[in-house]
């Protein structure tokens, strides 16, 4: 026995469906100069963005920290904070020298290669 089943809707459609019902969440964020308290969020955003990479997140996170002012970070803005995460990183604007920092700059080779 063989059974078929017929869809009415595309997958298009159910998609929209599903956004259409989704909660849309707003958020303000604001940049701020980097400090040196930004390390660890520098770490774990660093380390979401060069996973499994081999990059010395670290490593950069120690630069950027060490170039400031040059540089920021994104939070939410403070009407937006909440009390647990108010020191949590979600984007970074700067740039590294690598012609100084030439560790740095053979694992962003290495990385620009994969």
């Amino acid at each position: 026995m063989v059974f078929f089943f017929l869809q009415d809707e595309s997958e298009d459609e159910l998609m929209k469906d599903e956004l259409d019902d989704a909660e849309q969440l707003n958020f303000d964020f604001e940049a701020y100069p980097i400090v040196p308290s930004d390390k660890e969020s520098l770490i774990n955003l660093l380390t979401q963005i060069f996973l499994r990479a081999g990059v010395d997140v670290e490593g950069m996170a120690d630069v950027l920290v060490e170039q400031a002012p040059f540089g920021c970070v994104y939070r939410p803005a403070e009407e937006f904070l909440d009390d647990d995460n108010d020191e949590v990183v979600y984007g970074v604007l700067s740039m590294l020298e690598l012609a100084s920092h030439k560790v740095l700059c053979c694992y962003i080779r290495k990385f620009q290669l994969l």
